[in-house]
């Protein structure tokens, strides 16, 4: 086989590699990015404020979390799902009062249907130190039905939540900012997030594409074929 030629066939098999390693990783990770709003209700420093009096009741929350929407249930019971992952682009990030504050070493979206009472809960919790949230700040948004109407499982809601039925909307920051422990509580009056948006099914290859990957390995084929003459 003339070496261009076999050049030519090796570059397009490594090419057909990388598409296919493209696929893999596509349907391995959807991550989705819903956005969240909201007010302080409710503020507390010690010994001082870090954010000079512009945190005060009424002050706007606004923020994003980012999760893994392929991530499988990790706890076994049937009608609860806690769904964990983290590092970046997967976390959380909030800004309050000039001030923001993001975590992606540890984030958990939390299902709860027909649970103890029975009612329907949401959360969303980011820890900075990971699982054992073991760092310095924890955020969490905690979102209760107490008629349970919301959900039918336990399974991961991919869209924006409507908020009507929740009766309990709860924003809650607790961390360190300039060596001031400081504790915001808030309400969540906003969660939205693409309309439809779900997991990525794996993208076929075009067409074309395919047929190049196959005229690629037929080359290589009568290329040894030649050789072997």
């Amino acid at each position: 086989m003339p070496w261009r030629l076999k050049t030519a066939a090796v570059r397009l098999g490594v090419a057909c590699a990388i598409l296919l390693v493209t696929n893999v990783w596509s349907a391995a990770s959807s991550p989705i990015t819903v956005e969240f709003g909201g007010f302080v209700t409710q503020f507390n420093t010690d010994p001082d404020d870090p954010f000079g009096g512009a945190v005060v009741f009424g002050t706007a929350i606004t923020g994003t979390y980012t999760f893994e929407s392929t991530t499988p249930d990790s706890i076994a019971v049937a009608n609860a799902g806690s769904y964990q992952a983290g590092g970046a682009p997967l976390g959380l990030t909030v800004t309050i009062g000039g001030g923001s504050f993001t975590i992606n070493d540890f984030l958990a979206v939390n299902v709860a249907n027909d649970f103890a009472g029975p009612v329907d809960q949401y959360g969303v919790l980011a820890c900075s130190g990971g699982a054992a949230c073991s760092g310095d700040t924890t955020i969490d948004l905690f979102l209760q039905d107490n008629d349970a109407t919301v959900f039918t499982g336990d399974a991961l809601p991919f869209s924006g939540l409507v908020l009507a039925p929740f009766e309990i909307r709860n924003f809650a920051l607790f961390g360190f900012v300039g060596g001031n422990q400081v504790e915001i509580e808030g309400l969540i009056t906003s969660l939205t997030a693409p309309s439809g948006e779900g997991p990525t099914p794996i993208p076929e290859p075009s067409m074309l594409f395919m047929m190049a990957c196959g005229l690629a390995r037929i080359g290589a084929r009568f290329g040894r074929g030649l050789e072997m003459r």
